[in-house]
């Protein structure tokens, strides 16, 4: 999580979330034990992961409130910036842009064949 940058008063937030698991089984006729299924499968735990957290983000905005401590981090990394912000911080927080990356990946599956569903 970083504050990337602050263009005409409106801050960039970017947030990185690096995500591995494993499936241990199917309840839909799909075969595991090959390598596009499971990019298929990472590609939308991706896409789940990263609306939940804009969602989250959209709604900590509209309470111009910093759950996920940008605030902190931004007084941290670019003191002299966050002096001149921090009366405004709520405010500033609400306007900014979210920027969210996801990589995900699936290291193994529980199954040994393909589902029958």
């Amino acid at each position: 999580m970083s504050v990337r940058n602050i263009n005409s008063g409106r801050p960039i937030f970017h947030i990185r979330i690096d995500e591995e698991g494993g499936v241990n089984e199917a309840h839909c006729p799909i075969d595991l034990s090959k390598r596009e299924e499971i990019i298929k499968l990472q590609k939308q735990w991706v896409e789940v992961t990263k609306n939940e957290v804009l969602a989250a983000a959209t709604v900590a905005q509209k309470m111009k409130s910093d759950i996920f401590g940008f605030g902190g981090e931004l007084s941290r990394s670019k003191k002299k910036v966050w002096k001149d912000i921090k009366g405004n911080w709520p405010e500033m927080f609400a306007e900014g842009k979210i920027e969210v990356q996801v990589d995900a990946f699936i290291r193994r599956t529980g199954m040994r064949s393909k589902s029958e569903f």
